[in-house]
Formats: structure tokens, C-alpha cells, sequence
């Protein structure tokens, strides 16, 4: 369901009590508001009549080429470390620094320099697909940039959340994207963090209301 409102386009979901297997009778709203910088602001909220599971995101996949595959253009993540995950990309609580490492997005690079590194998390996802630790859940913070040479695009992305899943398209395959030819940036929650002491909880609680926000912005 989805309406125009002061603040943007309003949409929202409702999900009975045992829906999918989750408790409570939940509902998520998310508000997209185009602003005059050309920035796409994406405001999530959700409340839930029981304790559960809430871990809202966007998974749009960006080509700033318009077409062909992703490997040279740039990308640049602001994070010290990243979130050690196994062959069905679930970590299991290690937080591992990405310096000396093919993880080490910090500095502007093209996203195939290194994407078919020998590097066991590379082995694994086929390349980039990984939550990279970004900081604070809570605090707006630069999260990743990326460039376009050809085009002369940048994509800068901030957000609320502690992570930030970066998604080469790996594996894409149908007939009108093929594999990498376009790229995901998912602001979250540390993915298996319900089942990880250190890492925050995507939990609801009972009668609360769960915020965040994430901005795209794009710079020509």
C-alpha cells in the first residue's frame, strides 16, 4: 500500500501474528523522498504487538554506466573491518581487521582490481558479498561512494546502521543482467546477529518503534 504524503511516497506492509514463522502482528512503513540535491532518502520504520525480527533494507542494484559490467567502475567503503563469513555467507562472529587484505575498500579503487583475489571470502561468494562494519547503529554516517570514469556518476551513500553489504552481482545471470553488471550497497544489521553475542540485535520489542535511514545521493 502506498501513498503520496508531505514527506515523500509512503508505503507500508502488514504481517499477521505467525506470518513466515515470525511472532507478532508487525507492520514496517518505509517513506522515499526524492530532494532537491539529488538524493533519495529511504526512512524506515516498524512496530510489532511481540518481541521479533526486524531487519529492514534495499537490495537496488546500481550500474552508473547505464550497461555492460561493473568492473571498472570505483567503489570506496568506509570501514575497518569487515564481517568474516563462511561459503553460505553467514558469519559467525568474527570481525576481522581489511587491512593487507583484497577487503581493504578505503581508499577509490575499480571493484574488479581485486574481486578475483586468492582470498578465501572472495573464493567463497565468487567475488564481493560481504557486511562491511561501518559504525554506530544509530548515527548518520558516509558509508561508500562510487564512480563512474565513463559517465561521470557518483553514488554516495550514508545511513543509520551499523553495516553495509556490498554485492557485486556475482551471481546474476538471466539474459538481461548478466553476471556483474550491477552492484548493491545494504545498509543492515550485521547479518546472523540474532545468533552472535557481539554483534547488535535486530530485535523489535513489543510496543516500541524501530527507526532508520539511509540516503543515496548522486553527484554529476
Amino acid at each position: 500500500m502506498g501513498r503520496l504524503s508531505p514527506d515523500g511516497l509512503k508505503m507500508s506492509v502488514e504481517s499477521p501474528d505467525g506470518e513466515g514463522g515470525y511472532p507478532g502482528n508487525f507492520k514496517a512503513t518505509v517513506i522515499y523522498n526524492l530532494t532537491d540535491d539529488n538524493a533519495l532518502e529511504i526512512s524506515y520504520s516498524a512496530t510489532s504487538d511481540a518481541d521479533t525480527l526486524c531487519n529492514l533494507t534495499n537490495h537496488t542494484y546500481f550500474n552508473l554506466d547505464g550497461g555492460g559490467d561493473i568492473l571498472r567502475q570505483k567503489i570506496q567503503i568506509f570501514a575497518d573491518s569487515y564481517t568474516w563469513a563462511n561459503a553460505e555467507s553467514v558469519p559467525d562472529g568474527r570481525i576481522l581487521p581489511v587491512e593487507n587484505t583484497p577487503m581493504d575498500l578505503r581508499n577509490l579503487q575499480a571493484v574488479g582490481e581485486h574481486i578475483d583475489d586468492d582470498f578465501d571470502q572472495l573464493n567463497f561468494g565468487r567475488g564481493y558479498d560481504h557486511n562491511f562494519c561501518i559504525g554506530k547503529l544509530g548515527e548518520m554516517k558516509k558509508a561508500a561512494r562510487a564512480e563512474s570514469s565513463n559517465s561521470k556518476i557518483a553514488l554516495e551513500v550514508f545511513t543509520t546502521q551499523p553495516g553495509l553489504q556490498f554485492y557485486a552481482g556475482n551471481w546474476l545471470n538471466d539474459k538481461k543482467f548478466g553476471k556483474r553488471t550491477g552492484f548493491a550497497l545494504e545498509s543492515q544489521f550485521y547479518p546472523n546477529a540474532i545468533n552472535l553475542e557481539n554483534f547488535d540485535k535486530p530485535i523489535l520489542k513489543a510496543g516500541e518503534t524501530q527507526y532508520s535511514k539511509t540516503i543515496f545521493k548522486i553527484q554529476s
